[in-house]
C-alpha cells in the first residue's frame, strides 16, 4: 500500500520517532499537488489539487503543529532544489525519482510549490483547540 496516497483517508496514531510527520508531510504535498507525487506521476488523467486553505492538518500540541509546518514547507523547498538538479536535495529527501518525471509534470510541480511557499500563511496546520476556535470565530 502507498502510505502517501491521497486516494484514501486515514488517521495516524503512533509513538514518537515512528515517521508520522514524514508520512503526513508527503500526503500533504500530494494533496496540494493533486496527484500521488511520491508514488508515480505516470498515468495522471486529471489533476485534482487542493489549495492550502482547503487542507486541514490537526495535531495535539502547538510544538508539533509548528514542526509539521516547518517540515512540509521545508520539503517543498527541497523538492524545488531537487527539481533544479541539486543532487544533495534529491538524495537526502529520497527524491531520486524526479529524474523519471516528464518535463510537464516537473514544470507543474515547480510552479505549484513556488506558489504554495508564497502562500504559507494560508496553510491550516494547527492544534485541535486552534481548529475549534477558528471554526467558532468563522461561524
Amino acid at each position: 500500500m502507498n502510505k502517501f496516497t491521497i486516494k484514501t483517508s486515514f488517521a495516524i496514531s503512533a509513538g514518537a520517532g515512528s515517521g508520522k510527520t514524514y508520512t503526513l508531510s508527503r500526503r500533504y504535498i500530494n494533496s496540494y499537488l493533486g496527484f500521488d507525487f511520491f508514488e508515480s506521476a505516470e498515468g495522471i488523467d486529471e489533476l485534482k489539487p487542493a489549495d492550502l486553505d482547503e487542507i486541514v492538518t490537526i495535531t495535539f500540541t502547538k510544538a508539533s503543529a509548528i514542526e509539521m509546518k516547518e517540515r512540509i514547507f521545508g520539503l517543498m523547498k527541497s523538492i524545488l532544489k531537487a527539481l533544479d538538479n541539486d543532487e544533495k536535495a534529491k538524495k537526502s529527501n529520497n527524491l531520486t525519482f524526479l529524474d523519471e518525471l516528464s518535463e510537464d509534470i516537473k514544470e507543474y510541480t515547480k510552479n505549484r510549490l513556488q506558489k504554495g511557499i508564497t502562500q504559507i500563511n494560508e496553510a491550516y496546520i494547527t492544534t485541535i483547540h486552534g481548529f475549534a476556535l477558528g471554526m467558532i470565530k468563522k461561524y
